[in-house]
């Protein structure tokens, strides 16, 4: 009986993948490459892929969410996974359980992961911290601020407006809060999630494994990540003196890089 009724197919050459693959490792030298295998590898097949590419010695793959990190954990025990999309609320514990690095990309992580540690109470917030422009700067027009950009200060265009508020009212939430109920759903949803027999202490909720993370810098694509000087200050403090935290990691995403040298080279003065 026949499984396929199209007749059209795509035919995946590993070895011409791996041979890209070695052309990119000239470019860079001795630096470590982590290829990004989303959306099933964009198509081509993530587990024979991956398969391939770690027969090679490749160790370490990039996907977008959670569940496709966990897919590649059941097969591959012990390559490096970094999952690039958002991970918050219970998958960050799932994430420490089954040792796959996450990104780090806004303040309510931090939150989770504090609540998830023992460092929750700890946490410090000044109320005089803002994101963004100083005082100084406030009369400064939106065209102005666009073009501003000394010392690492992020552009203030107006779509960031909403973020800095969102962002800062998670810290006066955070610092007031005391209530750290746990919700039955979420203890449902770690049940269904853990791949292999979990450490977690259900009754307590807690982070027994260390977390690993890559921070993300938002330099441009305005999408995710930390944009501004104080968020970054204070995601880096946080993140740096927890003990349940290994920082493996910071990146950006180069949001015209084969289109636009120009911004790709202002995103890059960004990062670096």
């Amino acid at each position: 009986m026949k499984t396929r009724y199209r007749d059209t197919v795509a035919e995946i050459n590993l070895n011409n993948l791996y041979s890209n693959y070695k052309e990119v490792q000239k470019r860079v030298g001795s630096k470590k490459i982590i290829p990004v295998v989303k959306a099933n590898a964009y198509g081509h097949g993530v587990i024979k892929v991956v398969e391939y590419l770690h027969s090679k010695g490749i160790d370490y793959f990039a996907v977008s969410l959670l569940e496709e990190a966990l897919e590649l954990r059941e097969i591959f025990p012990t390559i490096g996974i970094l999952v690039m999309g958002i991970v918050d609320e219970e998958g960050l514990l799932i994430a420490s359980e089954n040792n796959i690095t996450i990104t780090m990309s806004n303040l309510s992580q931090i939150q989770n992961i504090n609540k998830y540690t023992d460092t929750y109470n700890n946490v410090h917030f000044d109320e005089n911290e803002k994101f963004g422009f100083s005082n100084s700067n406030e009369n400064i027009s939106k065209t102005e601020k666009a073009v501003i950009y000394q010392n690492s200060t992020f552009l203030d265009f107006p779509e960031n407006n909403q973020k800095k508020q969102d962002e800062a009212e998670i810290l006066e939430k955070a610092k007031n809060s005391t209530n750290l109920s746990k919700k039955s759903e979420a203890l449902i949803s770690i049940e269904n999630l853990k791949v292999e027999q979990s450490s977690i202490s259900i009754e307590s909720l807690k982070m027994e494994k260390t977390l690993k993370v890559h921070i993300k810098i938002d330099t441009g694509m305005n999408r995710l990540g930390y944009k501004f000087d104080d968020e970054i200050n204070f995601a880096f403090d946080q993140l740096m003196s927890n003990p349940m935290i290994e920082v493996e990691g910071l990146f950006t995403h180069f949001s015209t890089a084969d289109v636009d040298k120009s911004y790709y080279d202002i995103q890059m003065r960004r990062f670096t």
